[in-house]
């Protein structure tokens, strides 16, 4: 990572932060995941991004926005009700059977940029509250 930091930095980039993305893959409410992985990263100065089991489940915060990659094909396919989605067993199977289609592809990985892109870009407000994504919103704001 090091290394990746002084290339890019050697080639008139500025590199304001390190954040490290790893999905949790189980229900940690405390952070222990996050924690850990920010021991390991003290030797490079890195922040921890770690959603609870997989990132998909961020992505039923914003149904909008994952409608948006494919909005005829995903229109209306997500809920709207706010629930705990650090919860949802397997987020990533979940989402790909509530985007399943037999004349469309479903959700797939490939599509995470596009959808945080779109978050990005409208600015968008989760639908609830979720821990890990208030913790990386928190550290976000703290290294800017």
């Amino acid at each position: 990572m090091r290394r990746t930091v002084q290339a890019f930095e050697t080639n008139n980039g500025r590199v304001a932060a390190v954040v490290i993305h790893r999905d949790a893959d189980r229900h940690d409410p405390d952070g222990a995941v996050a924690t850990d992985l920010a021991r390991q990263l003290t030797t490079i100065g890195g922040h921890p991004v770690v959603p609870v089991q997989a990132i998909e489940a961020w992505w039923f915060l914003f149904p909008d926005a994952v409608e948006a990659v494919r909005p005829r094909a995903w229109k209306d396919k997500l809920p709207r009700q706010p629930r705990d989605v650090e919860l949802i067993d397997q987020p990533k199977k979940a989402l790909q059977q509530a985007t399943k289609d037999r004349r469309t592809p479903e959700y797939a990985e490939s599509d995470s940029p596009t959808i945080a892109a779109y978050i990005r870009k409208k600015s968008l407000i989760p639908l609830c509250p979720c821990k890990s994504y208030d913790r990386m919103v928190t550290l976000a704001i703290s290294i800017v």
